[in-house]
């Protein structure tokens, strides 16, 4: 018996099984962060929220312990100046970008990192990212 594969029939089986094996992937990326600024006196964080956005989230940010922060907009939720952990809780998020600011008294000695974590809207699951 011989079958007939239509060529346009073999772009939608691939892209399907494509998308198919992404879909997982692309739920694990649907807030990401980037730093515009991380060396000096201020740390600027760009963080690109997907659709559908997350209800809320926590967003940590690594600073060198005991370092001094002037301000942060928006405001942080907790600091601790002995472990150099600040915490914010972000709501109200739609799709896009959103800019989170700290200027601190002195420039940090070593890299800064962070992490974003939220409740996947579609899987119900709890997602961490790391901010390199």
């Amino acid at each position: 018996m011989m079958r007939v594969v239509h060529p346009a029939g073999q772009t939608l089986v691939l892209a399907l099984l494509l998308f198919g094996a992404a879909a997982p992937l692309l739920a694990r990326g649907m807030v990401s962060g980037r730093y515009l600024a991380d060396s000096g006196r201020e740390i600027v964080l760009e963080l690109s929220i997907g659709a559908p956005a997350p209800s809320s989230l926590i967003l940590r940010q690594y600073l060198v312990p005991g370092s001094r922060i002037v301000s942060a907009e928006p405001a942080y939720k907790k600091y601790d100046p002995g472990s150099g952990e600040v915490l914010w809780l972000l709501s109200g998020l739609g799709p896009g970008t959103r800019t989170v600011r700290l200027r601190l008294a002195a420039p940090q000695s070593q890299p800064v990192t962070g992490e974003v974590r939220c409740l996947d809207p579609e899987t119900g699951r709890y997602v961490t990212t790391a901010i390199p």
